[in-house]
């Protein structure tokens, strides 16, 4: 994995695949496995901040301030998981009583999300993904032959939220699990509720024909739409009063009807002043799209 796979802007933001010319995605990131992403998160930080176990299974500490888990990472000592969380404050290695779970998809018996459903037939799809210190976002999408299928996809984004509302030892109630996919059910996202504890506490999402009330500053397209709109996209509580708990580094939510894998350029004000300003459509949630953002070079 050697550039130009792999890139880094100037705010902090490592790179996975890219956008280039004619490309719609690079060859390199076809048939990504959570090893190669594993090996990506150590090389960019020098340190063991991620482990995997198997094909499915990826644990990971992010070296940010306020963590209280010293590193490095293993199966047992871990903040994020596929298929949990930790919501411990004291650097212990993380049992069961300190761990939420991935609520269960409504009907049937599968976790909320599993990496496998990232990864389920990487070797057919083309993976894009952004890092920092804070949170990993990772977007796989099928191909057909040399284009994108935007009917096949999955995204899964999770860290520490940005402007953040809690602090001191609640610092784990800003931990956010995000997942958008092309099967709606599939559609989720939650918190821990409370620190050392394993309760989850559901975001709002919105359902067709709905969009997010809530907006923070307009970010301008390159050319002027009526009635476009992108904002700092803001994570909820499902629960009255439906209080903001922060925005998710690295994604913006759009009014603009873009399709799912294709790339838009934001000429306004960016939320966390990087250089790279392309953003790719990674999910529809209820009526707006939600754009993560992509490394390009020469994009016309």
């Amino acid at each position: 994995m050697n550039l130009p796979l792999i890139n880094t802007d100037t705010f902090g933001n490592s790179y996975y695949g890219w956008r280039i010319n004619d490309l719609l995605y690079s060859p390199e990131s076809v048939g990504f496995t959570t090893a190669q992403l594993a090996t990506w998160i150590n090389n960019f930080f020098n340190q063991t901040c991620a482990v995997t176990s198997s094909s499915t299974t990826l644990k990971v500490i992010f070296p940010t301030s306020f963590e209280s888990l010293t590193f490095p990472a293993t199966s047992s000592k871990y903040r994020f998981g596929e298929e949990n969380a930790s919501t411990v404050t004291t650097n212990i290695n993380v049992t069961s009583a300190a761990r939420i779970s991935y609520p269960t998809i409504a009907n049937n018996n599968d976790s909320l999300y599993d990496s496998s459903y990232l990864f389920a037939g990487a070797s057919s799809r083309a993976f894009y993904g952004v890092l920092n210190n804070r949170s990993l976002s990772i977007f796989s999408i099928a191909r057909n032959g040399q284009d994108l299928n935007n009917n096949n996809f999955c995204f899964v984004s999770f860290g520490w939220l940005n402007n953040s509302i809690y602090s001191g030892n609640a610092f784990p109630r800003n931990a956010y699990i995000l997942i958008l996919d092309s099967d709606t059910h599939q559609i989720r996202g939650f918190r821990p509720s409370a620190e050392n504890s394993n309760v989850v506490r559901n975001f709002n999402i919105p359902q067709l024909p709905d969009a997010d009330p809530i907006a923070n500053y307009p970010v301008s397209c390159l050319s002027a739409t009526p009635g476009a709109n992108t904002t700092e996209f803001y994570l909820r509580d499902n629960d009255a009063p439906n209080k903001a708990i922060g925005y998710v580094p690295n994604l913006l939510k759009t009014s603009l009807q873009i399709p799912v894998g294709e790339v838009y350029r934001n000429t306004g004000i960016d939320p966390d002043l990087s250089n790279m300003n392309t953003w790719i459509c990674v999910g529809v949630l209820g009526s707006e799209r939600i754009l993560m953002r992509v490394w390009t070079q020469g994009l016309a």
